[in-house]
């Protein structure tokens, strides 16, 4: 009897050794590198590394979404960006307006976008009860957004820039070199008041050369808690295609605005709890990824 005891309690501890190395669970923290160069108020320079694919000497950037209320506490311009018309009530600042808001995009590096179309792999494992099955499917349809702009329109004369889901494993997102899998998963960003990373890695060489050839994609669902804000009440959330829709923008290619006359467009750099109007791309989005893409 003491022999089946004995064998039993080896038998767990095993267990509990392969559980506490689970490699799946280590991949889910993503952290910027202490040598990454900081270039922009969201954007940090991982440096230079050679792609596996193409044996091209690459160089990446990590695309860091953080929340940003403005005004007092308590006082918040509505949906925490300061917009038009509300620096009346509580914002410290004139938020002004943009007679023109198609100027309203910027890239990560001129002519950098995918060459050669590529596909991705979601891990949907969350911490906040979202169906897998719309978060895949939700996935997919942000693409498809960004895709039916890259002809200047809002139509279903898709470009294919990021491909298809296939199955897959997660290693976790690549911060030191890109591994040839474009990767979405929920875990824990190391950055503070960080909502979502998006790495970007593309090769060096004139702007009519610069490709795209990795993307990753990492929702931090340690710090916040996420919804789907057309069936549920995302006070103190964050909306799930809100962010996702923005950080595929910088998947294909663009880069993070700060000046708050852009506040509307979908790649403004910062997002709040209960915000949805990111979803829809705007007359600047639009004009970026045309730009790259017709």
């Amino acid at each position: 009897m003491k022999k089946f005891v004995v064998v039993g309690l080896i038998v767990l501890l095993l267990m509990g050794v392969v559980m506490a190395f689970n490699p799946a669970k280590e991949a889910k923290k993503v952290s910027i590198p202490a040598n990454a160069l900081k270039i922009s108020p969201n954007t940090y320079y991982l440096g230079k590394a050679i792609d596996k694919k193409s044996g091209k000497v690459v160089e990446g950037y990590a695309f860091v979404k953080y929340k940003k209320s403005f005004g007092k506490p308590g006082t918040e311009c509505g949906n925490g960006v300061c917009e038009p018309g509300e620096n009346a009530r509580n914002c410290p600042v004139d938020c002004g307006g943009n007679s023109d808001s198609s100027t309203c995009y910027a890239f990560i590096s001129r002519g950098a976008k995918w060459r050669t179309v590529e596909d991705y792999i979601v891990n949907p494992n969350n911490a906040d009860g979202l169906d897998e099955n719309f978060i895949r499917d939700n996935i997919a349809y942000d693409i498809s957004k960004w895709e039916d702009a890259a002809d200047g329109l809002l139509d279903d004369n898709s470009v294919d820039i990021l491909g298809n889901e296939v199955a897959g494993v997660v290693d976790g997102a690549d911060t030191s070199s890109p591994d040839d899998k474009n990767e979405v998963y929920f875990g824990d960003v190391a950055e503070s008041g960080a909502i979502a990373v998006t790495i970007v890695w593309y090769t060096i060489g004139p702007p009519f050369a610069r490709e795209i050839v990795e993307w990753d994609m990492v929702f931090d669902d340690y710090d916040f808690d996420w919804a789907n804000c057309s069936l549920s009440d995302c006070t103190q959330k964050m909306d799930f295609e809100n962010i996702a829709t923005h950080e595929l923008g910088h998947a294909v290619g663009l880069d993070d605005l700060y000046d708050d006359t852009c506040s509307e467009e979908t790649m403004y750099g910062y997002a709040n709890y209960n915000e949805t109007k990111k979803r829809t791309l705007e007359a600047g989005d639009i004009a970026g990824v045309s730009e790259l893409y017709s």
